[in-house]
């Protein structure tokens, strides 16, 4: 179809483009030289642009954050933070973080139950405190002082509204009652983010016997959890959602902090220092750590831990967080996990990983249907089959995505290797790989 419309129609219109372009450019060019002519499309483009940010920021409710923004603002902007960071940890299994507790997608009611919970626990706090605390005490939620600085006033319009909620504050301890609505504002909030948030309320996983998750338990959950991944338009998300949670990775938190709060060292659950090499291959010979400059123009072609390419057990590869059905060499996945942190940091979402390891008989499978195009390395030697290798959903050389890598990937040991680069031998903007030594 587009090599039809690019050699017919297509065509006809390139061709019309290009005459008219010739026509008017000049004249555009000379209209935009007059006198002050300049000066309005500038003052023009100014004003559009400021209508277009408030008219997002009001369809979309942005909140306005920073020194010169309400103090609710600011609260709200903190807590919707907070509750991205919470959501991510409350999301991710243990074969993909390590940290996750793997929980299911949790229904409006589920979040109802959660937030009225957490409601009664702060109101009983409040309730403890003694009457100068819940007047004085900034620290404390719900109290007189915590309630004010969030309505501080910085303008005319905010200073209105600061005097007339001021007496219903300060009256607020003595009418404990007058937060019987503020479950409802927790969820409504929770709900706003506009992320799907993951959790456990089944009383059976909750008081469960933790001697009950052997490792034969403990893979069928992992496994049923990833399949349960699916895009389900009735849940109100955009994005695929986990439908069944994996309570052995929630069983491995729990048993990790305790073992962290023992100083128990020893134990396997034992919470590692982040910066340490425990993510790394215990088959590898790593040298140094998992994040930085290249060392190699690309992946090492020896292969590691004596695997063949494209037969490597999946204990010795990690899954990656972001994309659950793409697998690395330990090592390769723990410098491409920094390195997607870093690209949503900056982009708002994850890279999208096409493939990453593939086996010998998958190799085998794309010479035979692709030819020459599969790879630029003949089957069962491909970078891909050593878990080394990711292709990574860019859309060409010229793209946003390509153009961060290309400033940003070195940092993580990653590299877009020189037969892949625009002028190589088989231009690929796609292909990136780990070029650390392993």
């Amino acid at each position: 179809m587009a090599n039809f419309w690019n050699n017919s129609i297509g065509a006809v219109i390139d061709v019309a483009q290009d005459i008219a372009s010739q026509i008017t450019e000049p004249i555009v060019n000379f209209v935009t030289q007059l006198p002050g002519i300049k000066q309005v499309l500038d003052f023009s483009q100014d004003i559009m642009g400021t209508l277009v940010q408030w008219a997002i920021s009001y369809i979309f409710n942005i909140p306005d954050v920073g020194i010169d923004a309400p103090g609710n603002n600011n609260y709200e902007g903190l807590v919707g933070a907070q509750m991205t960071a919470t959501a991510d940890s409350l999301e991710n299994g243990k074969a993909e973080s390590g940290s996750g507790i793997g929980g299911k997608l949790l229904s409006d009611n589920e979040l109802a139950m959660i937030a009225t919970k957490t409601e009664q626990e702060d109101k009983e706090e409040f309730d403890q405190q003694p009457m100068l605390a819940k007047i004085f005490d900034p620290n404390l939620r719900n109290s007189v002082a915590n309630q004010m600085l969030a309505i501080m006033p910085i303008g005319k319009k905010s200073a209105i509204n600061f005097l007339a909620k001021t007496p219903a504050l300060l009256l607020s301890p003595l009418m404990p009652n007058s937060r019987a609505s503020a479950a409802t504002n927790r969820l409504a909030v929770m709900k706003s983010m506009g992320i799907p948030w993951y959790g456990y309320t089944d009383p059976e996983v909750l008081n469960a016997d933790p001697n009950k998750y052997t490792a034969e338990t403990c893979k069928t959950y992992d496994e049923t959890r990833k399949k349960s991944l699916e895009r389900d338009r009735s849940t109100g998300y955009v994005v695929p959602v986990y439908k069944t949670s994996d309570p052995c990775a929630l069983e491995e938190v729990v048993a990790g902090i305790l073992a962290e709060r023992a100083g128990d060292t020893d134990s396997k659950y034992y919470i590692k220092d982040p910066s340490g090499s425990s993510n790394s291959s215990k088959s590898s010979s790593s040298t140094g750590e998992a994040v930085g400059e290249p060392e190699l123009e690309e992946a090492q072609q020896t292969g590691w831990g004596g695997h063949s390419n494209g037969e490597i057990s999946e204990s010795d590869l990690q899954t990656l967080s972001f994309s659950p059905e793409s697998k690395m060499n330990k090592q390769a996945a723990s410098a491409m996990e920094e390195m997607n942190k870093a690209y949503k940091a900056d982009n708002g979402s994850n890279l999208t990983i096409n493939e990453a390891y593939r086996d010998c008989a998958t190799q085998i499978r794309y010479s035979k249907e692709l030819g020459s195009r599969a790879a630029p390395a003949p089957p069962c030697i491909s970078n891909h089959g050593w878990g080394l290798a990711a292709d990574i959903n860019v859309g060409g050389f010229d793209s946003p995505v390509y153009k961060w890598l290309e400033a940003n990937a070195h940092k993580y040991g990653y590299v877009n290797p020189p037969w892949a680069k625009p002028g190589g031998s088989k231009p690929e903007p796609w292909h990136w790989e780990y070029a650390r030594k392993i």
